[in-house]
């Protein structure tokens, strides 16, 4: 078993297909983080008090309007003393952001006083196109954690962008799940069907081993080899952000709603924890998928277009049903699973997807290795 795993190690190795993958990797996770320390702030714009510069302008017009014809009847959702009173409130906001932007607790603190007093202007009727009470929950929910664990806001006038919330800009915006899933399907889609096309896998049929333990050790070299290389492009991703802007906090909170109505937090550590884990169940589902498939064909296009066409219908659709949370490819599209910013419309949560995808993973990797075994040929 030792030696067949060393073969197997410097045959995977001497291919150096996996340097390839591992670079688009790292190009994918460390461009956005080069863009930003690249990018100087911009002090000509209002950047995090830009909507409350809006809703002031909006209340300004609405007060002008009335004062030019004034109503009937007394207004009362919004009233003049609604509207004033917002005004007041968005002042500090204005004053700390362009004038004393080192005050980052003071700025939360305003934006927290609004947050608070505009949702409940929502909450009492009152209507304004293109803002909600979940968004207001939200930013409410986000400002209190803030303040009650004592961690400044880096979204603000020339802050700069720390390795930790670098990591989840990059990972929510700047790299589509279908771009990280269609790489890892297209990496293993290449697996195990390269010795086989260069004649490799005719020496190893002749090996006195069993065929499923050779099975068992192509699984597990690639699944280390590749898992080796997903860590270290985002390692080298986050100490360039590290080193040019900071380490940050792995407890900055992220909010998300699971039914659509409430606001909830989750930290940066734990959504990366989440993300990881979630990659790793899809990693050793699509080894599983690959393995089955490349069993009983030689053609490279047969296990890329049916991995890749796995990849494009899992990573656009959504569980819908409780039956369809015991799908694998229901978390191809796991943004959405671990961090829902209008709520889930079934109980479909991480842990589930972490033993759904590994289940049916280690079930299919395991098929392979016993149709290995039982055959004597890969």
């Amino acid at each position: 078993m030792k030696q067949n795993f060393k073969f197997e190690v410097r045959t995977f190795l001497k291919s150096k297909t996996y340097l390839l993958f591992f670079s688009i990797f790292l190009l994918m996770f460390i461009w956005p983080s080069i863009q930003t320390s690249l990018r100087k702030p911009e002090k000509d714009k209002a950047g995090a008090a830009q909507v409350y510069l809006d809703l002031n302008g909006i209340a300004g017009k609405q007060l002008q309007s009335w004062e030019l014809a004034k109503p009937a009847t007394s207004p009362v959702n919004p009233s003049v003393e609604d509207l004033k009173h917002e005004q007041e409130l968005v002042q500090p906001i204005s004053s700390i952001y362009y004038f004393h932007p080192e005050e980052k607790v003071a700025f939360t603190k305003a934006t927290l006083a609004f947050d608070q007093f505009f949702l409940q202007e929502l909450v009492n009727g009152r209507r304004v196109v293109g803002y909600e009470q979940l968004q207001f929950k939200k930013a409410i929910a986000e400002k209190e954690y803030l303040l009650a664990e004592n961690i400044e806001s880096v979204y603000e006038k020339n802050s700069t962008i720390p390795a930790f919330n670098q990591a989840v800009i990059t990972l929510e915006d700047y790299t589509p799940v279908l771009w990280v899933l269609m790489v890892l399907g297209l990496n293993v889609g290449y697996y195990l069907i390269d010795d086989k096309r260069k004649g490799a896998i005719d020496m190893v049929n002749l090996f006195p081993t069993s065929k499923g333990l050779v099975m068992f050790n192509k699984q597990i070299v690639f699944l280390l080899v590749t898992v080796v290389s997903l860590a270290l492009s985002f390692g080298l991703s986050f100490l360039f952000s590290t080193v040019t802007s900071g380490v940050g906090s792995s407890q900055y909170p992220l909010t998300y709603t699971l039914d659509g109505q409430s606001a909830a937090v989750m930290t940066i550590g734990s959504f990366l924890l989440k993300y990881g884990l979630l990659i790793l169940g899809i990693l050793i589902f699509l080894i599983g998928v690959s393995c089955v498939v490349q069993l009983f064909t030689t053609n490279i296009l047969v296990s890329l277009i049916i991995l890749v066409c796995m990849v494009m219908l899992g990573a656009t659709s959504n569980a819908s049903t409780t039956v369809m949370t015991f799908i694998p490819t229901s978390y191809f599209n796991f943004l959405d699973i671990i961090l829902p910013q209008t709520g889930r419309v079934v109980d479909i949560s991480v842990t589930r997807g972490i033993y759904v995808l590994g289940l049916w993973g280690v079930l299919l990797c395991a098929a392979s290795i016993f149709i290995a075994h039982k055959r004597q040929r890969i």
